[in-house]
C-alpha cells in the first residue's frame, strides 16, 4: 500500500471517529430533556383575605339644631369638643318664656281653685252641669299652657342627646337664630362604624362578630381592628354584592366619619386543600391543566381550579400531594416530553 492509501485510510477513520462523537453527543442532549422549574403540590390550609373599600360613618350622628326662635346668650363648647350626653351647648334668652310660664301658672291656681269649688256647689245643684264643664275645661286650658311654656323654657337649653365629638361652631354669643337652624354637627365616633360592600360570591365566608382590620391613608402603618355587627337582609341587584357594616374602637378619635378606608377580611379555608403556583397553571380553549413530572416526562393534566391569591391557586381536582408540577418553562415542552430540573 502506497504512502497515500495510508493517508486516505487515517482520513476515513478520523470522519468516522467525528461521527461517532457527535451522534453520541446527541443522544446524551436527547435524554437530558428540557431544563424547566418545578415545585411540589401543597396540602395545607389557604390563606386568603377580600380587600374591599368601605367608608367611616359615626356609629350616631346628627346636626344639632334650634327648637326656637331666640338669642343666643350663652355658649358652653368649643369647636371639636368631646362632650357628654346632656351636657349643655347652648342658651337661648329664655325671660320672656319664664314670664309666660309664671302667668299661666298663676292662671293655672285660679283655675284649681274654681274647679274645687264648682264641685262642692254641683253636687248640690247650686250650678248648672254646663257651668261645671266650663270650670273642668279652663282647668284642662290653664293645665296644657303650663306644660307648653315648661316645655318651651326647656328648650331654651340645648344640650347634647348623646356623647361624642363636636364640628365646628355656626353660631356666636349673641346670634338670633331661628328654628331649625345648624348649631354645631355632633357624631360619636368611638366607636366608629365602616360601611362596605361585600362580592355576594363571598356571602357564605362573612358573619355577624367576625373579625375584619382597617386601614387608613392616613395611618398607613397602624391597622385597626374591629367586628362585623350588621349584613344587609337584601343583595344589591345592581352590583350583586351586599352591604356589610362593622364598629371599630376610636378611643384616639384618630378616625374621622366620612373617610376612605380599605377593609380586610380574612377567609382562610382552615381544611387542608391542595395548592400551586399560578405560574404552572396553562389554559386552553375549554381547558385548565398543569404539566405534572412523572420519571423526568412532562405529562399533561387536566385541573379544576378553585380560589386564588397573588402567588398560589388551590385545586379542586386533578393533583393530590407529593405530587411535581412544571412551575416555569412550560412554553418549552409538550405531553410526554424530557424534562430535567
Amino acid at each position: 500500500m502506497g504512502k497515500y492509501d495510508f493517508r486516505k485510510v487515517f482520513i476515513i477513520l478520523g470522519l468516522l471517529a467525528s461521527q461517532l462523537v457527535f451522534a453520541t453527543n446527541k443522544t446524551d442532549n436527547s435524554n437530558q430533556g428540557t431544563l424547566v422549574e418545578v415545585a411540589q403540590v401543597q396540602v395545607k390550609p389557604f390563606h386568603k383575605q377580600i380587600t374591599v373599600p368601605g367608608t367611616l360613618r359615626a356609629h350616631q350622628g346628627i346636626v344639632v339644631r334650634s327648637e326656637l326662635d331666640g338669642r343666643i346668650t350663652n355658649i358652653y363648647f368649643k369647636s371639636g369638643d368631646i362632650v357628654q350626653a346632656g351636657a349643655p351647648l347652648v342658651q337661648l334668652y329664655k325671660d320672656v318664656i319664664a314670664a309666660r310660664l309664671q302667668q299661666s301658672q298663676a292662671e293655672l291656681q285660679l283655675a284649681k281653685q274654681d274647679y274645687t269649688r264648682m264641685t262642692e256647689l254641683h253636687k248640690t245643684h247650686a250650678v248648672s252641669t254646663a257651668d261645671f264643664d266650663k270650670a273642668a275645661a279652663q282647668l284642662n286650658v290653664d293645665t296644657g299652657k303650663v306644660a307648653e311654656y315648661q316645655a318651651q323654657l326647656k328648650q331654651t337649653l340645648i344640650s347634647a342627646p348623646f356623647s361624642g365629638r363636636l364640628g365646628l361652631s355656626a353660631v356666636n354669643l349673641g346670634d338670633y337664630v331661628k328654628t331649625g337652624q345648624n348649631i354645631a354637627s355632633l357624631q360619636m365616633i368611638d366607636p366608629i362604624e365602616v360601611e362596605f360592600e361585600i362580592p355576594e360570591i363571598y356571602l357564605s365566608n362573612i358573619a355577624v362578630g367576625q373579625d375584619v382590620s382597617v386601614t387608613s391613608r392616613s395611618y398607613a402603618e397602624h391597622a385597626f381592628s374591629g367586628k362585623i355587627y350588621a349584613i344587609d337582609a337584601e343583595v344589591n341587584m345592581s352590583n350583586r354584592s351586599i352591604n356589610t357594616r362593622a364598629t371599630i374602637p376610636n378611643v384616639n378619635s384618630k378616625l374621622l366619619p366620612g373617610g376612605f378606608v380599605e377593609v380586610n377580611i380574612d377567609i382562610t379555608k382552615k381544611e387542608p386543600i391542595v395548592i400551586i403556583p399560578q405560574t404552572a397553571v396553562l389554559y386552553d380553549i375549554g381547558q385548565t391543566y398543569v404539566y405534572r413530572v412523572i420519571n423526568h416526562k412532562a405529562v399533561k393534566t387536566l385541573v379544576k381550579l378553585g380560589d386564588r391569591d397573588r402567588a398560589n391557586v388551590t385545586v379542586l381536582q386533578g393533583l393530590q400531594a407529593n405530587d411535581v408540577v412544571v412551575a416555569a418553562g412550560q412554553l418549552n415542552i409538550e405531553d410526554g416530553a424530557m424534562v430535567r430540573f
